[in-house]
């Protein structure tokens, strides 16, 4: 789905891909006014980075109407759709009943580091989980468990290798999905 949005012969980017946690909102919170209402966290925040969820939720409205689609990714790993719009719900409030997206447009979210992939819809107010075979790259279409499981260990064996190299494998667990390997930090310093 997302090479579709790729057209070279429309000038400007037709998607825009964010990463939810700790980019648009904090950690494990809520893209909401009071965004860690409910996410398991008493404090409110209603501002992040300097940009309040308001003014951010009206900025990723905008690409939408100008037929840019919007795709925000998150670790979040599950099938269904219902804690990905508890994490977007103040976006999906604010699209609620209106017909804001453009047409050719669409706003996505991709959980799992890319094992499931829900579209908005505009009709229901809803994400709607789209089936893998509609957006998994053609070559992957044809990978058996042991195809995808050779390309995980050789991952995993180098996100291994370099915490080591960069001596944090103390403060790194390695986290293995279904079709999805990575790190995360867990010492007390942020590094980037």
């Amino acid at each position: 789905a997302f090479a579709k949005e790729l057209d070279p012969a429309n000038a400007g980017p037709r998607l825009v891909t964010f990463d939810g946690d700790g980019t648009l909102y904090p950690d494990r919170c809520a893209l909401d006014v009071g965004g860690r209402e409910g996410m398991g966290r008493a404090a409110e925040v209603d501002t992040f980075m300097d940009v309040t969820a308001k003014e951010l939720m009206a900025l990723l409205v905008q690409l939408l109407q100008r037929g840019v689609s919007v795709a925000l990714c998150t670790a979040l790993g599950d099938p269904s759709p219902g804690p990905y719009e508890k994490r977007l719900r103040g976006l999906l409030r604010a699209l609620a009943g209106k017909s804001l997206i453009a047409p050719g447009a669409a706003l996505y979210a991709v959980g799992g580091q890319c094992n499931y992939v829900f579209r908005y819809c505009e009709g229901s107010g809803c994400f709607v989980a789209l089936e893998r075979q509609a957006w998994e790259p053609d070559m992957m279409k044809e990978w058996g468990a042991a195809q995808v499981t050779e390309v995980l260990d050789v991952a995993q064996q180098a996100l291994v290798d370099g915490a080591r190299r960069f001596g944090m494998e103390d403060e790194t667990t390695l986290v293995r999905k279904a079709r999805a390997v990575g790190v995360h930090f867990t010492g007390a310093k942020r590094r980037s």
